[in-house]
């Protein structure tokens, strides 16, 4: 009953009323009967047969995940075919039980899937769109739902919205705790999801506090100690650490990971790679080259030979292994790695999907590095064109081209150019992130520091005192970050010959610094 079901609306397989008619005579089943069944669906899916199969309870139960199948697909090059497929499928179920049925928009969300693994942002979020305004419930409680407000806080976050994200994934993260209880799965992954939108807001400590509650409680479970799920929020928190600068607990948390992984699926087990990449970060982000170049060569090699050349574990292998030829200045070691990562990227990806381009960045960078700094440009302009085309004018990888080009124009001593681009950048992300973000943050350095080489001191001095402000109240007086603000405020007032200003600040300083050190009454 249920393969002519499939045969009748076009289901995962080709619509055919021939096989339908077979099917039903072999199993001694009337058209009506499979007439009554397709309009149970269609009337009232969510009490329909369909949601009562053990597929459902476990999807409800959020042990079965959605599947990348357009990683699949891409592997076997296939690509065109399955998009056809989709859009066939939608067509004929969304003739049979309406273009809203959960059905139909499951397929939507596959054909979602693929787009996305294509790069093709802009038509995924099309889609996307069309699915939230199909599906009206998404503020009711029915579990379904969740899938479309998940899609519509991964389009507020591509267009920068993260507040809106946040707001969005804390009522998720409310209704699964209030429906299903604090410890159930779905609601653990509604609080990893919130956690992570911290962790882009730069809100590390918020984020810190979800993700150890989601990995004591799923240690305290006997059969989830070792789940992808557990070990993926164990290397989430480790990440989250290694923001904060707490080498030692990300260090440390990270290898139980992949000490844990190995044990259960093997030491060359594809799934391990993330977790060596994540370490060789924590390794570059201190300095240590030799264990992170060993890391990320240990890496490439077994990603060719469990996975090939060219699949994408390989390919960012090379791309991490050449950043560490850069911070060691072996430049021509650099170069050739990112040059064969590009050329893999356009080859199997296309010229302008994200990550080649990401290559191509990458490569302007080592140029950068090396002064070559006409050749650094052509490749920030194309990278920045490209990427607001393809991701958006205010995508936040399009504004780090922005930057990255205005760094390059400061070099050139180009500086209308260089501050044209960095107001830009700083507005944007004033206006997507927050004042507070880090990103933001930087970008205010950015062109405070540029104000200072021309010589702009009130200009250079009021962002000095802004970003310091903002950094106080984040961070607190005492954090590195804060102290440079203030290094440098002391340095713009000296160079204007304020010295008793300047001297004044710098004896605060040093009191932060040591409160040791007495600081006279002013008065």
């Amino acid at each position: 009953m249920d393969l002519a079901l499939c045969y009748e609306l076009g289901f995962g397989v080709k619509r055919d009323v021939t096989k339908r008619k077979t099917l039903l005579k072999e199993n001694n089943t009337s058209t009506k009967n499979l007439k009554d069944l397709i309009k149970r669906l269609k009337g009232n899916p969510d009490h329909s047969t369909f949601q009562k199969s053990s597929l459902r309870r476990l999807s409800k139960d959020g042990y079965l995940p959605i599947f990348d199948f357009g990683r699949q697909y891409r592997e076997e090059q296939r690509l065109h075919e399955a998009e056809s497929h989709y859009q066939n499928e939608m067509k004929t179920l969304g003739s049979s039980l309406g273009h809203s049925h959960p059905l139909v928009q499951q397929v939507r969300l596959q054909l979602c899937l693929l787009m996305r693994s294509e790069g093709r942002r802009t038509d995924a979020e099309k889609l996307q769109l069309q699915m939230i305004k199909l599906d009206q419930r998404i503020a009711l409680e029915s579990p379904l739902t969740g899938i479309f407000a998940t899609f519509l806080a991964d389009l507020y976050g591509h267009q920068g919205q993260l507040k809106e994200v946040e707001r969005l994934q804390m009522h998720l993260m409310e209704r699964d705790r209030r429906r299903l209880g604090v410890a159930h799965p779905l609601t653990l992954v509604s609080m990893a999801n919130l956690a992570s939108t911290y962790s882009k807001q730069g809100e590390w400590k918020k984020a810190e506090e979800l993700q150890v509650q989601i990995v004591e409680m799923e240690r305290k479970a006997p059969l989830n100690k070792e789940l992808p799920q557990t070990l993926e929020n164990m290397s989430a928190l480790a990440s989250t650490y290694k923001s904060q600068r707490r080498w030692k607990e990300a260090e440390d948390l990270e290898k139980q990971v992949i000490e844990m992984r190995r044990k259960a699926l093997g030491i060359d087990h594809p799934t391990i790679l993330a977790d060596m990449a994540n370490l060789a970060k924590i390794y570059i982000d201190q300095g240590r080259w030799q264990e992170a170049e060993k890391l990320e060569r240990q890496g490439m090699e077994i990603s060719k030979k469990v996975l090939g050349v060219q699949d994408a574990n390989t390919i960012n292998f090379m791309a991490n292994l050449a950043r560490v030829y850069n911070k060691q200045e072996r430049w021509e070691e650099a170069k050739q790695l990112r040059m064969q990562v590009i050329e893999t990227r356009k080859r199997v990806l296309g010229p302008e999907h994200p990550d080649t381009l990401s290559g191509m960045a990458n490569l302007a960078m080592t140029y950068a590095l090396q002064g070559q700094n006409e050749e650094a440009e052509q490749l920030r302009v194309r990278v920045m064109d490209s990427r607001t085309k393809v991701l958006g004018a205010e995508h936040p990888a399009t504004l780090t081209s922005m930057a990255s080009l205005a760094s390059t124009y400061m070099l050139q001593r180009r500086w209308e150019d260089a501050e044209r681009l960095q107001v830009r950048v700083m507005d944007s992300r004033k206006r997507a992130l927050g004042a507070d973000h880090p990103d933001t943050m930087t970008s205010i350095a950015s062109l405070a520091s540029a104000y200072e080489v021309r010589e702009a001191w009130e200009k250079a001095e009021e962002l000095t005192l802004q970003l310091l402000e903002t950094r106080t109240k984040v961070h607190g007086a005492r954090h590195g970050d804060t102290l440079e603000s203030v290094e440098n405020l002391i340095s713009i007032r000296k160079k204007q010959g304020r010295r008793e200003e300047a001297e004044a600040l710098n004896l605060r300083e040093m009191q932060t610094r040591n409160p040791v050190i007495p600081i006279e009454d002013s008065s």
